[in-house]
């Protein structure tokens, strides 16, 4: 579950860091007071943290999910509307983190001393 979301949170930061620069890109082109795209950038990036990060630390690549999925319906309600399918994506991030998390570690056999 951990390789999981990593690899899914990585490929979707990727996606969204390129989708919000594109339509930071255009959006300045076609106004150039627009500010859509910006917290996009910043959820993609930390998308791609929280992808590190979830080998590892599954709780802090969880809560990481959770600051995206905020950002993301924060940035949903301005105009780039494309932000609530990724808030939740980034929340079913979270859950498969979260459930990477419970799961508890093998632990090494024990060894007796004759």
């Amino acid at each position: 579950m951990k390789v999981a979301s990593a690899v899914i949170s990585l490929v979707l930061g990727c996606a969204i860091t390129f989708q919000s620069c594109v339509v930071t890109g255009l959006g300045a082109i076609a106004d150039p007071e627009s500010k859509a795209g910006l917290i996009g950038m910043l959820v993609g990036l930390l998308l791609m943290v929280g992808g590190g990060f979830a080998f590892k630390l599954p709780k802090a690549a969880m809560v990481i999910s959770l600051i995206c999925a905020g950002l993301a319906a924060i940035e949903a309600t301005n105009d780039f509307g494309d932000m609530k399918v990724w808030a939740v994506v980034c929340l079913a991030i979270a859950a498969m983190e979260f459930a990477a998390s419970r799961k508890p570690k093998p632990q090494p056999p024990a060894t007796t001393v004759p």
